[in-house]
């Protein structure tokens, strides 16, 4: 290679070199004035978007005012204090943002004394709706001063967004020129922007089309799932529905039975033998026995198919539970227990008179103080009555001095077909029934029950009822 072409090849690379770096000035000085042109021109429109706002909330105050005037609904006042906020904050940021424009300074200047003087006529107007004086504030409005200030204040307004949009024009061509500067730079950066952007789009593609079928895959066995609960529910519910609807088919031969086995015991039928005495008691007792579990199962059947219901009427208080505690009597004493009652002074010694459900109020109280019997072998059981703090509830409380109850059983305490897993409660049959029914019964009556119990020293169960209209005598 000669000098010549040496030379040349060089000065071509410095000649490249220079261009390069000149194009590279030339775009940095360009993005540079074009940020700046872009920074005033979304300052302009800024300034645009808050006089179209000052206006609109001048025109928010008139209509509220009006409003006020021709419904008397305060609801518009209210309309008319938001408006009035946005002006004054509007008026306070215009002032901020053309700071630095003389002109529309003065604008400014001119606009807020015609502002407050419509502020002050609308103020005016309130009062005298207020003063109950609507003849002068319908003079007020048909004077036209109101509608004279507004259009003022349009017109200032309107000259002040003439005056930004001259700007807005200029900064706007500014920034076009700066754009041209840099177009090719815009060019290749957007082509490689594209490029990009499709092997992205590409990428993305391939994600949602894996989450397609993973959801898709999910959508399937929800489906499945909510199919098989739903025929569960189905089931459940007819079944509950059915047994609700045999309760008279159920009970009644076991009636027929309980009554013609009592005949034949009072021997209104003939003379019997002390071993066929013994055999007819056994025969009763069991009827009775599988009659109350039958009752049991019918109940709590009828409550989840929703054929249950509640009839309230007033009762008297003392009657019931003189009742309650004279049909437990006989089972107490014959586990030689002690079962009283502790009324509160404010239920008085009278007759308190309470509106709710009484069989459904007994029906709760006798499960509860039967379960305290069966499971407690010495002491006492106790059924106590009291209103709660707040005067609407009235609170019973079973306690007894039985085993007590686990703490991790509680949880399983009001489940339907559960019994506890002691060694005491093994020894007494029954459905594990008592106490779901209680807990849904208290609940149709608009209340609830609690359980509060220590392992081998009793437990205390509190039915907590609405008092309802109760009077005392």
């Amino acid at each position: 290679m000669n000098i010549s072409s040496e030379s040349n090849i060089t000065t071509g690379f410095i000649l490249a070199l220079l261009i390069m770096l000149a194009i590279g000035a030339v775009s940095y000085r360009s993005t540079l004035q074009a940020r700046d042109d872009s920074a005033w021109v979304e300052h302009s429109q800024t300034v645009l978007t808050s006089l179209e706002t000052l206006v609109s909330s001048v025109t928010d105050i008139e209509t509220g005012v009006r409003g006020y005037v021709i419904t008397g609904n305060p609801t518009y006042l209210d309309q008319r204090q938001e408006a009035l906020a946005r002006v004054t904050a509007k008026y306070a940021e215009l002032r901020e943002l053309t700071a630095d424009n003389t002109g529309q300074q003065h604008r400014l200047d001119t606009l807020k004394p015609v502002l407050d003087a419509r502020l002050a006529l609308s103020t005016k107007v309130i009062e005298a709706v207020q003063s109950h004086d609507p003849a002068a504030a319908a003079a007020m409005i048909a004077s036209g001063e109101g509608k004279q200030l507004h259009d003022h204040i349009r017109r200032i307004i309107e000259t002040m967004s003439q005056a930004e949009n001259d700007l807005l024009r200029q900064r706007a061509h500014r920034a076009a020129q700066a754009s041209q500067y840099t177009q090719k730079v815009i060019v290749l950066g957007t082509l490689f922007g594209l490029i990009l952007i499709a092997l992205s789009l590409w990428e993305l593609q391939r994600e949602a089309s894996r989450r397609r079928k993973a959801e898709q895959v999910l959508s399937d066995a929800n489906a499945e799932l909510a199919e098989a609960t739903a025929r569960a529910q189905h089931a459940d519910h007819t079944k509950s529905a059915f047994l609700a609807t045999m309760s008279h088919e159920l009970r009644t031969p076991l009636n027929s039975i309980i009554g013609f086995g009592g005949i034949l015991r009072q021997e209104m039928a003939g003379t019997i033998n002390p071993e066929q005495a013994k055999q007819l008691d056994m025969m009763l007792n069991s009827a009775r026995h599988l009659l109350s579990l039958i009752n049991d199962v019918l109940d709590i059947s009828k409550i989840e198919a929703g054929q249950m219901t509640v009839r309230r009427a007033p009762f008297d208080l003392h009657d019931t539970l003189d009742e309650v505690i004279a049909g437990l009597t006989p089972l107490a004493e014959k586990k030689g227990l002690r079962l009283s009652t502790r009324l509160a002074p404010e239920l008085g010694s009278g007759s308190y008179k309470l509106v709710s459900d009484r069989r459904r109020v007994q029906q709760i109280l006798i499960n509860l103080l039967s379960n305290a019997i069966k499971f407690t072998e010495r002491g006492a059981v106790i059924l106590e009555a009291e209103t709660a703090p707040d005067a609407r509830t009235l609170c019973f409380r079973v306690r007894d001095s039985g085993i007590g109850i686990k703490p991790e059983e509680i949880a399983i305490l009001f489940q339907p077909f559960r019994q506890l897993d002691n060694g005491l409660s093994r020894r007494h049959e029954g459905t594990g029934l008592g106490l779901a029914i209680c807990q849904r019964l208290a609940e149709m009556l608009g209340g609830r029950i609690e359980v509060d119990s220590l392992w081998g020293q009793g437990s205390t169960f509190s039915f907590f009822l609405p008092l309802g209209t109760a009077e005392q005598s």
